[in-house]
């Protein structure tokens, strides 16, 4: 599942989506496109996810919070200025949970500050960022036994490898994302929309048997055009467009010295590339048919440059793999019955590339 919030891709070009960044303070509307989205949002074979903040027609300040089992607290707050010609709003969240099993804590903030301006008449701007900062815990598995003798354990050692709780198995990372949409009314029939964005964020996962660092940068942009036009009597809308993805990873593997980074296993550097061209066409047939078919051109490049290995049978060294294209199709089908009620089909065709660990 690709997803993508505010028009800014949020899924990885690694493939990867850290869904968990994300509050649902931070969402009001979730676009759900069932199967294969390739013919304009790329791989993927569950289809795509689109993900809108809030946002108001008035000035508004509030908060909230709440308390729950297992060490539950949350507190939210948000506030919403308008302006003459657009609005800013801030959301803010902080969440705490001790959680049912031993070595299983949440911890999570997030702050959003994102605007909607009018330049003109034919031109709007959005920005959106995004900071989070989390922090969870990871019990590991159990066995039948283990979980019949007592289920709110975490995973325990042996002479070999470290229990949960003395590597402190979790999940650290603190992340930025800026993005900004740019819509223009080029010619009446004729617009577009990009998008630009950054995300930089540190990664930390101490695990049973080793430790890992990671320092990501990624960036890219995806622009859409937009033709309107009537063929004959019927309503028909041409996308073109396309989206570019970068990222550079500073990858680093360490023993586990009892929830501290240890001796160094090895260094690398990634660099990953994704690319997509598409085209999509919207017919309003008669009838209250509505006729959707288009394609994508995808291509996904890795680097991975091994800096250092102490690691037995490992060599350090260059790596690099370039897939070959991908061109991916789909059609989709929708009769409407009513404003409430319609019938969806569609046929389309998917691929889920390899992730950077693959």
């Amino acid at each position: 599942v690709k997803i993508y919030w505010n028009d800014i891709p949020f899924t990885a070009p690694s493939g990867s989506t850290p869904l968990n960044l994300l509050d649902v303070i931070n969402m009001q509307e979730v676009e759900v496109i069932r199967g294969p989205a390739g013919s304009i949002y790329g791989a993927g074979n569950g289809g795509a996810l689109l993900l809108e903040s809030r946002q108001s027609s008035q000035n508004e300040v509030g908060a909230g919070t709440m308390f729950g089992s297992y060490g539950l607290q949350r507190y939210t707050a948000y506030a919403e200025q308008q302006m003459d010609r657009g609005n800013f709003r801030f959301n803010y969240s902080n969440q705490h949970l001790d959680g049912y099993r031993d070595q299983s804590f949440f911890d999570r903030q997030t702050a959003e500050l994102s605007g909607r301006f009018q330049l003109n008449e034919k031109q709007i701007i959005k920005t959106s960022f995004l900071y989070s900062n989390l922090n969870y815990g990871t019990p590991g598995g159990l066995t039948l036994e283990q979980y019949q003798n007592d289920p709110s354990q975490a995973r325990p050692g042996n002479p070999f490898v470290l229990s949960s709780e003395e590597a402190n198995a979790s999940i650290y990372q603190e992340s930025f994302l800026a993005g900004i949409t740019h819509d223009v009314d080029i010619m009446g029939s004729i617009s577009n929309e990009t998008t630009l964005y950054g995300t930089f964020s540190a990664f930390e996962n101490p695990f049973n048997l080793d430790y890992k660092k990671d320092s990501r940068k990624s960036g890219g942009g995806r622009t859409r055009f937009y033709y309107d036009t009537d063929i004959g009597e019927v309503r028909t809308r041409f996308t073109f467009g396309g989206e570019y993805q970068t990222a550079n990873y500073a990858a680093r593997n360490f023993e586990n010295d009892f929830g501290e980074t240890g001796a160094l296993n090895f260094d690398d550097e990634i660099k990953i590339r994704t690319a997509l061209l598409f085209v999509n066409t919207e017919v309003d047939l008669p009838g209250e048919f509505y006729l959707t078919a288009g394609f994508s051109y995808n291509r996904l490049e890795y680097s991975l440059n091994r800096l250092v290995t102490n690691l037995e049978d490992d060599e350090a060294g260059l790596a690099e793999k370039s897939f070959n294209p991908e061109i991916i199709p789909r059609v989709g089908l929708v009769k409407k019955f009513a404003p409430e009620m319609s019938i969806h089909g569609s046929i389309s065709y998917g691929f889920s590339p390899p992730t950077i660990e693959e």
